[in-house]
């Protein structure tokens, strides 16, 4: 059988999740490295072989949320999920960021849409101080990340893990007022969090510590 039609055959099926694909190999020993990312390539879906995702309104209206922007009939603004949250001594918190709409840059101002209400006028808002490109342990500043994006950004204070931040851009078909404060409770599909199978009390071991523990486990809940 030729290579490449058995390789059309095999990403059809794992796309359709019909089969999954094994590799072996070792990565301490630098064995079946290459095959296996040029496996990720070959048979993994990219995002136009998927559905677009379907989010929701803050008052439950359903959103099918596409990379494109500036559509007068698609007003929705630029989405990004942010799907982890880690604390690092030297820049402080870091939130990676999956973008799925639009093209996030730093210093523009965000929303907070997971955290912000359709009945309430003062909207969380977010401000980006930088973005950075994920290269293993490295991380490469950029200016700008678009549709299919996943970056690292610090300057975000008020993001825990399965936020939802948009933003709307000056260059798009701007929505009525109404309709803007409605779309900026737009949420993306969440990270669902199973339910708790171990509980523990956690003091502080002197008053002097308390400060620190309070800001530890608020990191953690963030996480």
């Amino acid at each position: 059988v030729n290579g490449g039609l058995l390789r059309k055959a095999l990403r059809v099926a794992t796309v359709n999740q019909k089969a999954v694909p094994i590799l072996f190999g070792a990565s301490l020993r630098n064995l079946g490295v290459q095959p296996l990312l040029d496996a990720i390539v070959d048979f993994l879906p990219s995002p136009l072989d998927r559905p677009p995702v379907t989010a929701r309104t803050g008052d439950g209206v359903e959103k099918l949320i596409k990379p494109e922007l500036g559509s007068a009939s698609d007003p929705l603004p630029a989405c990004a999920l942010a799907f982890k949250v880690t604390h690092d001594h030297h820049r402080g918190l870091i939130v990676y960021l999956r973008v799925y709409r639009g093209t996030f840059r730093p210093g523009e101002v965000l929303i907070n849409s997971s955290r912000s209400s359709a009945t309430t006028t003062e909207a969380i808002k977010e401000r980006p101080l930088r973005f950075f490109q994920l290269h293993a342990e490295d991380l490469i500043d950029i200016s700008e990340a678009g549709p299919g994006a996943i970056v690292a950004a610090i300057g975000l204070k008020n993001t825990s893990t399965g936020d939802t931040l948009v933003h709307f851009h000056r260059s798009a078909q701007p929505p009525k007022q109404a309709d803007r404060k409605a779309l900026a409770t737009i949420r993306m599909p969440g990270i669902e969090t199973p339910p708790a199978v171990f509980f523990c009390t956690v003091e502080a071991e002197s008053a002097k510590k308390q400060t620190d523990l309070d800001q530890a486990l608020a990191l953690l809940f963030k996480e």
